[in-house]
């Protein structure tokens, strides 16, 4: 019979296990190659931004879509990262962590060579995403990451909030300098929003947490999220775009782990009324 000091040892260790077991599945390989397919499903809304001097003919598609992986367990949504090319479906890409995207050397398909490519360096646009300095770098990872935990789950609850998301992603690259604006700077908002307001006043929630660190109106509730950014091969042959993936709690941990032993002791059970 097992007694309670014991059991309690045993919980702990499945709960380690299978908490190692879940970080691994989280992170993965440092470097794989896969292929992402549209499923269909989006949160698209469409919007007229400006990128330095230049303004896209027509509105730029804004907003999350879901694909699927090759070999991948489920669907999942993805953001753009890369404004300036076209997405492919499907199509092969690099799939590394947004940690090593954002700091990859300039050699490395990261974001330093992606944003170095021929689109980024026309006129008017030139110097506007391709500061590649350490400091504008790790502004790039720390904000991405603060408003992921803070609003993703908010943004993919209606399409002109996940259009105000994309917004966010686009100036937190594309304003490393200063503050972040829907109105001035270097990227910037140029429509006119429609009557109920929710692009706008969206893109101004996000970016006043963005600026002040405090996050307000339903947005204070800190999600931790596992960032994968898949980026075209080669790059700037498509679209770079991140996923986001929710990091289990130590209480699911703990639970995961109970109901392993579950199943353990069950057939532990089972088997010694069959001797």
């Amino acid at each position: 019979m097992t007694n309670t000091s014991q059991l309690s040892k045993i919980v702990n260790q499945l709960t380690a296990c299978t908490a190692i077991a879940l970080l691994g599945l989280a992170t993965g390989a440092a470097h794989a190659t896969v292929e992402l397919t549209k499923t269909g499903a989006n949160l698209f809304d469409g919007r007229t931004v400006q990128f330095g001097s230049v303004v896209p003919g027509g509105q730029s598609t804004m907003g999350a879509w879901k694909v699927n992986e090759t070999n991948g367990a489920q669907n999942f949504w993805v953001y753009c990262l890369d404004p300036l090319h076209t997405s492919i479906s499907p199509d092969t890409y690099d799939k590394v962590s947004l940690s090593n995207f954002v700091t990859a050397a300039a050699a490395d398909a990261g974001y330093t060579k992606l944003f170095a490519s021929t689109p980024y360096q026309a006129n008017g646009i030139v110097n506007l995403y391709d500061d590649s300095t350490n400091a504008t770098t790790a502004k790039v990872l720390n904000n991405l990451t603060s408003l992921y935990q803070h609003a993703y789950a908010d943004s993919l609850t209606d399409a002109k909030k996940s259009a105000a998301f994309q917004y966010a992603i686009w100036e937190i690259e594309g304003d490393g300098a200063g503050a972040y604006s829907r109105t001035t700077g270097s990227f910037k908002y140029t429509g006119t929003d429609s009557a109920d307001g929710v692009f706008t006043a969206t893109v101004d929630k996000y970016l006043a947490g963005l600026n002040t660190g405090t996050w307000a109106n339903g947005l204070t509730t800190v999600t931790n999220y596992t960032f994968n950014v898949y980026n075209p091969n080669p790059s700037g042959s498509g679209q770079a775009v991140m996923s986001a993936t929710a990091v289990p709690e130590p209480g699911s941990l703990a639970l995961a782990g109970l109901a392993l032993f579950g199943m353990v002791y069950t057939r532990r059970q089972s088997k010694a009324k069959q001797l």
